[in-house]
């Protein structure tokens, strides 16, 4: 309420009055300097201080204290379960591959996540010896799955209140795009197992990477495979979820989200349909600057700049696109966007790849051919390859309890459709029924 505020300003106006009255102590002779008074603040959001307080000399030493990285993590865990495996109880747990699955988490989340484990392995032990007051540290045995139970319960604490993940999609995952790939690997992975030739050879790593190209051709799924092999949590944002109808809060959610990529490091923060969140300025009018479009670009620029190489801070900005020619000029001059990966309709090996990872759990009929389907889909992307794998299988499930309910009629109508169900195969006239209905989505605009 409103006397909250106020008293709020009082206490503001009063920190500020006394931190004013110790410029008098930068006067004390260097012997007595151990008598001179040191404020010290500690805080996780700094963006909500009141400005006042973090001008010079007042609070003007601000220091950052970074989550610990993959090593850090570790070292870290090796040190929380060197008591158990000292004895011999914990042969069989994978402390790299905890490390790998803990991005984002800090030192106190991962105390708690091995005292989770642990108890865990309490409980087993407890449950197989069947008395309590009998059992020993010898009955204890800390397994790798112990840990996995323990993820599901102990998170990262920066990160509750969004959805952040290890994304969990790999290369393999992405049918086609391959040089796509290769250029995404470069840009990415080489820096991050390279760093010293990098740094020898006084290269500079990629601050951000642009994907363009039509709609539904993976480029989320490729940024989400980009987080995935660098062992990096990824952030995904889109202008819908950007947005606001309250004046700053856009710029808010901007400045709150590469905060908390400086928080789960390292991490791979994406911005989807950049071209709605930051679009071009309209040259005419001179870009009013009070415009909320304005107001948003310039955080954003301001944000990325912040941000080092992902070899050096840990963070990565990806962005993408259908529309490149609509994203505002000031993203892509050199140090913001250094890398612009081009994603294209699938060619023909591709999208039988398409089919095949989109069908490896649907059963087909032998005489089925990706192949074939392959050249029956020309123009598809992938996203509408995946809508009809769904579409064939529902059509073949269809067709099989239509052809059930008429030899079982009416009155055996349901339970000869539900028995039916487990021996649906779907076939190439099911795809081929659904390829001819529909139409490519791509127009040749999208293609330019």
């Amino acid at each position: 309420g409103e006397a909250r505020d106020e008293a709020g300003v009082s206490l503001v106006a009063q920190l500020l009055v006394l931190l004013d009255g110790l410029r008098g102590s930068e006067h004390i002779p260097a012997t007595s300097l151990k008598q001179r008074p040191l404020v010290v603040g500690a805080t996780n959001r700094p963006d909500e201080l009141d400005e006042a307080l973090r001008r010079p000399g007042r609070l003007d030493i601000e220091i950052h204290m970074s989550p610990p990285d993959f090593l850090d993590r570790r070292r870290l865990l090796r040190k929380l379960v060197e008591p158990i495996s000292r004895r011999g109880r914990a042969e069989g747990v994978d402390v790299t591959q905890v490390a790998q699955d803990t991005v984002g988490y800090v030192q106190a989340d991962l105390v708690a996540l091995v005292r989770e484990a642990t108890s865990g392995a309490l409980k087993r032990a407890m449950r197989a010896k069947g008395d309590v007051e009998g059992l020993e540290f010898c009955d204890l045995q800390l397994r790798q799955t112990d840990f996995l139970e323990a993820l599901k319960e102990v998170g990262a604490s920066s990160l509750r209140a969004v959805t952040l993940t290890s994304s969990g999609v790999s290369w393999e995952d992405i049918g086609g795009s391959q040089a796509a790939k290769d250029r995404l690997r470069a840009a990415i992975e080489w820096p991050l197992r390279h760093s010293e030739s990098i740094k020898a050879l006084k290269l500079r790593p990629p601050r951000g990477i642009l994907l363009y190209g039509p709609p539904g051709c993976s480029k989320t799924l490729l940024a989400k495979a980009v987080a995935n092999s660098s062992n990096s949590a990824f952030i995904a944002l889109s202008g819908a979820e950007v947005f606001s109808p309250y004046v700053g809060e856009a710029e808010g959610n901007i400045r709150r989200a590469f905060a908390l990529a400086r928080t789960a490091t390292p991490a791979v923060i994406f911005f989807d349909e950049i071209d709605a969140l930051v679009p071009k300025r309209d040259r005419e009018s001179g870009g009013n600057s009070g415009s909320a479009e304005s107001r948003v670009l310039a955080t954003f620029l301001n944000e990325m700049d912040g941000v080092d190489t992902a070899m050096n801070s840990g963070i990565m900005v990806m962005a993408a696109t259908n529309r490149p020619q609509a994203i505002d000029e000031a993203l892509l001059r050199p140090g913001r966007f250094d890398v612009r990966v081009f994603v294209g309709l699938p060619d023909a090996e591709a999208r039988a790849e398409i089919f095949r990872i989109h069908t490896r759990r649907t059963p087909l009929h032998p005489a089925v051919d990706l192949r074939q389907l392959a050249q029956e889909s020309s123009g598809f992307s992938g996203a509408e390859i995946e809508g009809i794998c769904r579409e064939a299988a529902i059509a073949a499930f269809r067709s099989s309890i239509a052809s059930e309910a008429g030899e079982a009629g009416e009155a055996g109508e349901a339970g000869e459709a539900d028995e039916a169900g487990g021996d649906v195969q779907v076939c190439t006239s099911h795809f081929l029924e659904v390829v001819r209905s529909r139409v490519p989505g791509t127009t040749p605009e999208q293609l330019e």
